[in-house]
């Protein structure tokens, strides 16, 4: 969900300037249920096999903040060509609550029922710096058409979660 407040201004007859300033929240609940046949093995080959059920709650919310700015020109009566720039996404609070029952493997190397809660857990989301060239041809009352390219900016390899107690959970979803 984005939430904005715009201004815009026409300093001249042919061009048109606007800004905009957006909150951004994104929230979800997941859940992701995973069963797997598991073979444990000694010296002499495998000696059992069963099936391992795993499930994931997850539920997240963030919240930050990014700005459009944008102009458009009108060169002819029909011709006019556009360009806007998003600013990348800052980050204002991210937070989830993760919780795990699964197969899991104790300090002896056997395979166990883990659980895990994970109640402050850090969410983060990106949205990368994208930029927006547009032409549009119309005739006023009748119709119109366009054509946009846009580019979007690298946002990198993050963890999207984050756990100082859990690191490697957080980081494996």
């Amino acid at each position: 969900l984005w939430i904005g407040l715009s201004v815009a201004w026409k300093p001249v007859r042919w061009l048109a300037l606007g800004l905009t300033i957006y909150g951004t929240l994104r929230s979800g609940q997941y859940q992701l249920h995973t069963h797997a046949l598991v073979t444990e093995a000694d010296a002499m080959g495998p000696t059992d096999r069963w099936g391992a059920a795993s499930r994931y709650d997850i539920a997240f919310s963030h919240y930050g903040l990014l700005g459009v700015l944008g102009l458009q020109a009108k060169l002819t009566d029909h011709l006019r060509l556009g360009l806007s720039l998003r600013s990348p996404q800052l980050p204002l609070h991210g937070a989830a609550t993760i919780n795990y029952v699964g197969a899991g493997v104790n300090d002896a190397g056997t395979s166990t029922i883990l659980t895990i809660d994970l109640e402050d857990a850090v969410f983060r989301d990106r949205q990368p710096l994208k930029a927006t060239v547009g032409a549009a041809y119309v005739v006023p009352r009748f119709w119109g058409v366009s054509v946009d390219f846009s580019i979007y900016g690298p946002v990198g390899e993050y963890a999207i979660f984050e756990d100082d107690d859990n690191p490697d959970l957080a980081q494996n979803l």
